[in-house]
């Protein structure tokens, strides 16, 4: 496992750029702030590599209140997946699924006029991220959704990347990458791009496809 302070060391000797550091992610200027640049744009290249990473899935979870149809859920999400919802004073045995519409059909068919109140059937994503439910929930529900997360650099020194710990070194060699092409280094920038391509078809293999998405917000 590395962190993102450990992955900046690490491409400063993989380049054979004199030195010891950088010592800490913050506030570098020169060679170290490149070194910086270079790890968080491979860091963020690989992450929107694709939108179905399994790394990037995640699931969110929240109780519904009564006469309330929009609520406010998590902030990381770049694309929702199935969802699921039940009545709160029951167990899961009453969970039953929950269709998605996009927002500009669910506004034209459920949000003119007075709304339905009762158990919700339908869900979208509002332009700003809140979860809109219809009918109208007229009781507490449990709301639970899949969703793949958006892609955010890394700012810490001891921020861990996101993609499992034996594909780190692919954000090492993608940065390489970067660093060698910037400094004319054509030996070893098509050394790390065969490292990089070698490890990729790895992750891809091992780490795509889980869930069922409903489409981009907004």
């Amino acid at each position: 496992m590395s962190t993102f302070l450990e992955l900046c060391q690490d491409l400063r000797q993989e380049a054979g750029f004199t030195g010891s550091g950088p010592t800490s992610v913050i506030n570098q200027a020169g060679q170290y702030a490149k070194i910086v640049t270079w790890v968080n744009r491979a860091y963020l290249e690989i992450l929107t590599q694709r939108e179905d990473w399994d790394f990037m899935w995640g699931t969110t979870t929240f109780n519904t209140v009564a006469s309330q149809n929009y609520y406010v859920s998590t902030d990381d999400v770049a694309t929702w997946g199935n969802a699921a919802i039940y009545d709160a004073s029951l167990t899961k045995t009453d969970e039953t699924p929950i269709d998605f519409i996009q927002y500009v059909d669910f506004f034209e068919e459920y949000l003119i006029g007075v709304p339905l109140t009762g158990r919700p059937k339908y869900f979208t994503i509002r332009p700003d991220g809140a979860v809109l439910l219809y009918p109208t929930p007229d009781k507490v529900y449990t709301f639970t959704a899949n969703y793949y997360k958006q892609a955010k650099k890394m700012v810490a020194n001891t921020e861990v990347p996101s993609l499992p710990s034996q594909y780190h070194p692919l954000i090492l060699y993608k940065a390489l990458a970067h660093c060698t092409a910037n400094t004319e280094d054509f030996n070893t920038y098509q050394y790390a791009e065969r490292q990089v391509d070698l490890i990729m078809n790895k992750l891809e293999r091992d780490q795509c496809c889980v869930i069922d998405t409903a489409g981009p917000l907004a």
